[in-house]
């Protein structure tokens, strides 16, 4: 167990008189939620850097306010084509069927301009999307060994390619999806010693 050094510091404060018993503890009270405070803002950086959790964020964003659009599946219900918007794919009730590619493209377009770009690459965030379940996979057999596919093959208007299967509820929102897609991966715990010493004037991490 490592014992931080303001510990040390609080004890010789109290041996010399310089606080009170009851001064040491709630120095140590305030380092402690200065830590927890500290652990949490960490936590909360490494969250907003998630690729999946940015991807559908941006999508979601492109789509409502027309940048990008997506065509029915259904040819007879098209909506308005926006006339400066770029056609990423097709979407029924339950799924988008993402070009990958020109999605791709169109998030990194928008971040460009924002003067960032996305941090990784395509086949790496569909292989991501996959693992937490956003998108839809296809398992198939390829020279009699099963193969599994992070994009599925759809035929729409005709053409069969594979594309981007998002689940719908991702995008247009639901109280499960929300809570999903916020999930954050659990920051690492690290030490930070906390120099308390009223000789010192005490110090944040």
């Amino acid at each position: 167990m490592v014992i931080p050094r303001s510990f040390f510091g609080l004890e010789y404060a109290v041996s010399v008189k310089a606080i009170e018993p009851e001064g040491k503890e709630e120095l140590l009270s305030e380092a402690w939620e200065m830590f927890l405070g500290t652990a949490s803002e960490q936590g909360q950086q490494v969250a907003e850097v998630k690729a999946t959790t940015r991807f559908v964020n941006i999508v979601a964003e492109l789509l409502a306010n027309r940048t990008i659009y997506t065509m029915s599946v259904k040819t007879s219900v098209h909506g308005e084509v926006p006339k400066n918007g770029t056609h990423v794919g097709w979407h029924d009730s339950n799924h988008f069927y993402f070009l990958p590619d020109v999605l791709y493209n169109a998030v990194s377009r928008f971040l460009t301009q924002q003067g960032t770009h996305f941090p990784v690459t395509s086949l790496t965030l569909w292989k991501q999307l996959a693992e937490e379940e956003i998108s839809v996979t296809e398992t198939c057999k390829e020279n009699g060994k099963e193969r599994k596919h992070n994009l599925r093959k759809k035929v729409i208007e005709g053409n069969r390619s594979r594309k981007l299967w998002v689940k719908a509820e991702f995008l247009r929102g639901s109280d499960e999806s929300e809570a999903r897609i916020r999930k954050r991966p659990e920051p690492k715990p690290q030490v930070f010693e906390l120099d308390l010493d009223p000789e010192n004037g005490g110090s944040t991490p």
